[in-house]
């Protein structure tokens, strides 16, 4: 048992003894009875030993400690992309509130877990390193800003391959008795010069033999197969998750960062980005 006093031994004594010096007059000079006097001078006694006792702070050492382990490494992997801030989430709300909702539903079903962002445009960055701190989490997603058009270069879904499998590599080494799990998040839309080309080369060649139009979905399948075999390099290293899509297929048009109206450059109008 070892004590912690509140104020030292001393002072603590001394205002005992004023209290008791008052208490005990008050009793004195009071006109009850003989009894009740003396119940009044016990109850002033008692109220005195508690006081000291209470400034005291005892306390009683323990090597039993109650520690909770997290269950599971969360990582979200979000689009950054201007097309992220359309307004076709849920009515009017942008796509990039209904990443923040859904982040933040996960971790409360995903309660004593750990939790990490990256975040990807046409290059990934880790926003937020693994921690168990659900409130850094949802102030991260909330710090997210929207680009402009002038630094904005399109979304590679590529690009978030070499930062995830970093992360997914350490979680794997550091923590081997938790599971890993992966959501990832985008609109689809691909716009990045790169994949733009690779989409339309891969568009031709569909189009351009009839005589193989029987085998189209199956050539469509083999095409999506080469241009995400990256990712390939981090499936072995995940545990479960899902790739969540956010947007309406109808589409919507898009505002930059500082309200310019995105175009599409070959019509000159509004561009539409859909989901």
């Amino acid at each position: 048992m070892t004590t912690n006093p509140i104020l030292p031994i001393f002072v603590i004594i001394i205002i005992i003894v004023l209290t008791f010096a008052g208490l005990i007059t008050g009793v004195l000079r009071s006109h009850e009875g003989k009894v009740k006097k003396i119940i009044e001078s016990v109850v002033a006694v008692l109220i005195c030993i508690c006081i000291y006792f209470i400034n005291l702070r005892i306390m009683l050492p323990s090597n039993d400690a109650m520690v909770t382990a997290p269950n599971l490494n969360v990582l979200f992997v979000v689009d950054t992309t201007i097309s992220m801030w359309a307004e076709d989430y849920d009515g009017n709300s942008s796509r990039i509130d209904g990443v923040r909702e859904a982040c933040n539903t996960i971790m409360d079903e995903f309660s004593g877990s750990s939790f990490c962002i990256i975040t990807f445009s046409d290059y990934a960055e880790v926003t937020m390193p693994l921690t168990t701190d659900k409130q850094s989490i949802t102030d991260a997603l909330e710090y997210i800003y929207e680009p402009t058009i002038y630094t904005a270069k399109g979304s590679n879904m590529n690009s978030p391959v070499g930062e995830m499998d970093r992360i997914l590599e350490y979680m794997k080494s550091e923590y081997e008795n938790r599971e890993t799990i992966v959501f990832f998040f985008s609109d689809g839309e691909e716009t990045y010069k790169e994949d733009r080309d690779n989409s339309q080369t891969d568009s031709s060649v569909d189009e351009g033999d009839e005589d193989k139009s029987g085998e189209s979905a199956e050539e469509s399948e083999d095409s999506t197969s080469r241009k995400y075999a990256p990712y390939a390099s981090v499936s072995g290293k995940i545990d479960g998750g899902a790739v969540i899509g956010i947007g309406s297929t109808e589409g919507t048009t898009m505002i930059d960062g500082e309200d310019n109206e995105v175009h599409d450059p070959k019509t000159g109008k509004p561009a539409i980005t859909r989901y």
